[in-house]
């Protein structure tokens, strides 16, 4: 039987010229998560699979086929792999049951070769290549899959290793909509809602894609900025990027009233009030509000494993460069947990954050094609210098991947 999903849009606008409520699109955004997610459970019942899937015990596969482990995968998760009908041959990986990717004609290839008696099922289910557990300190220390260890191990093939160290660079692509909520301060509070919705496309080892940002802000300097003569800025702005595994490029428009980072200057009341520059913000050349529409921010990503740096480039708003250096993703018991340091000149502010555990499923699926669905219900973050500058808040996500579910057949 084929899947049946049930499609869903939430759209709320905002009335023109009418007051938002911050705290109303926060609501929108928790119930619209909580929506899409018992959408995943309408469907129908699954296809029979094409083949018998054996057992398989080599992760290795199960990365080839798209899948990502965390800290937080069970360990009762049982993978199974099987080749499918049709001409090219190809692998199909199935977890409990479930499929979850393909390896293509190439890679399923070399691992019939590396397991000649796969097909014929002469070799026992739990043996099905099954490599050599690791030894050594590694192991010891950070376990059998680790990187030190996966990288040390002698018995596992240099393809696996090095696909290993590029899955440390991969970006999350598919389509993810998110929602912060923050209170920042630099002497005085402004109140920020920003609703990002964005998409990431995979091609090879590139990644490209775009996404939507709009902003709402609160507060007397906000009130203050709109209400000056000649004010021209924008609530929205767009964004594309492009990279590889472990470096990505963004470029994005900046039509804010009030800058991203604004919160690293220590008196923004006081650039204001005498139009002038500070350690930070570049105030007489912006002029706050005023015929900033063509602003233009230019960003670099650089990711491995938990690590990521982001340099951020704003010559009309900021002085100098913005820099981030993350630790994210990091597990707890709560769920996952991530520091920052946020820096500019001779300002660094840390940050931390914790993130509840993640909500997943694999069961939305339309004819051969499966959507991830990933809820990240809340994380909050604190980002602290002094009285006169942080940053904390809320922030709700949700993200859509894709996987092809089954064998295209091809045409004669």
């Amino acid at each position: 039987m084929k899947r049946i999903l049930s499609h869903l849009l939430i759209l709320h606008r905002n009335p023109p010229g009418g007051p938002v409520s911050a705290r109303y699109y926060s609501l929108c955004t928790v119930l619209s998560a909580l929506v899409l997610f018992a959408a995943g459970f309408v469907h129908g019942e699954n296809a029979d699979a094409p083949c018998e899937p054996r057992v398989i015990n080599d992760t290795s596969v199960v990365r080839s086929a798209g899948y990502r482990f965390d800290d937080h995968d069970p360990a009762g998760k049982e993978f199974r792999a099987c080749v499918g009908s049709g001409s090219p041959k190809r692998l199909l990986v199935f977890c409990n049951g479930t499929q979850i990717g393909e390896l293509d004609s190439a890679s399923t290839a070399r691992f019939l070769a590396d397991n000649p008696h796969f097909l014929s099922g002469n070799t026992p289910d739990s043996a099905a290549a099954a490599p050599r557990p690791a030894t050594g300190r590694a192991a010891r220390l950070w376990g059998d899959e680790s990187l030190p260890a996966v990288l040390l191990n002698r018995n596992i093939d240099r393809r696996v290793k090095v696909d290993r160290l590029i899955s440390l660079g991969e970006w999350r692509h598919g389509l993810e909509i998110q929602n912060n909520f923050e209170s920042a301060a630099s002497t005085v509070l402004v109140l920020r809602n920003t609703l990002h919705v964005s998409g990431l496309a995979k091609v090879f080892f590139f990644y490209a894609g775009a996404g939507f940002h709009y902003s709402w802000f609160g507060g007397w300097v906000a009130d203050t900025l709109e209400s000056r003569k000649g004010s021209n800025f924008r609530n929205y702005s767009f964004s594309v990027t492009a990279g590889v595994p472990f470096f990505r490029y963004e470029l994005k428009t900046a039509s804010w009233i009030i800058p991203e980072f604004f919160w690293l200057e220590e008196d923004m009341v006081e650039l204001m009030s005498h139009d002038s520059s500070g350690a930070i913000l570049a105030g007489p050349r912006w002029k706050w509000d005023r015929s900033h529409l063509s602003n233009l921010v230019h960003a670099f990503y650089f990711r491995a494993g938990h690590v990521r740096v982001d340099l951020i480039f704003d010559k009309q708003t900021y002085l100098r460069p913005v820099a981030r250096l993350v630790l994210d993703d990091m597990p707890s018991i709560l769920g996952t947990w991530g520091a920052s340091l946020t820096m500019s000149k001779e300002v660094l502010i840390p940050g931390i954050w914790i993130t509840l555990p993640q909500i997943t499923t694999q069961r939305i699926s339309i004819r051969s094609s499966r959507f991830p669905l990933t809820v990240e219900p809340l994380r909050i973050h604190f980002m602290y210098r002094d009285l006169n500058r942080y940053n904390y808040g809320l922030t709700v996500r949700v993200h859509f991947g894709y996987q092809r579910t089954k064998e295209k057949k091809n045409e004669q």
